[in-house]
């Protein structure tokens, strides 16, 4: 019973140290990647809710959006994490300028008539 117990805890660790591993990997990929900015149309977005732990035994949700867009240069779809501070300016229909670093979010700016709308960091 303690040995079932023991690898059932290894196990477990491996997968968090495993996902702890990935996550920096990622984000030193995306600090290395150059900003690159796009015209898309924002087709749909989704919400995607994870379960996380946040430390000192706490597990939240971690609610994260998926936006769908069409590349308007070449009518390409793809599909990127938007977190949720910046959705309020981002609508289903919407046309403007996304910018990326790698796999991270930094801004949309929405093209309007009476000017331009930015949202996020960038």
């Amino acid at each position: 019973m303690q040995t079932v117990f023991l690898i059932f805890v290894s196990i477990l660790i491996s997968v968090f140290i495993a996902g702890a591993i990935n996550g920096i990997r990622q984000r030193i990929r995306n600090n290395a990647s150059p900003k690159t900015t796009y015209e898309v149309k924002i087709l749909k977005i989704r919400d995607d809710k994870r379960f996380v732990h946040r430390g000192g035994g706490a597990y939240l949700y971690n609610w994260e959006f998926v936006v769908t867009y069409e590349l308007l240069t070449s009518g390409k779809k793809k599909r990127q994490v938007v977190p949720m501070k910046y959705l309020d300016q981002i609508t289903k229909g919407a046309v403007g300028t996304l910018t990326l670093q790698g796999t991270r979010y930094i801004s949309f700016e929405r093209h309007a008539k009476t000017g331009s709308i930015k949202t996020g960091d960038g």
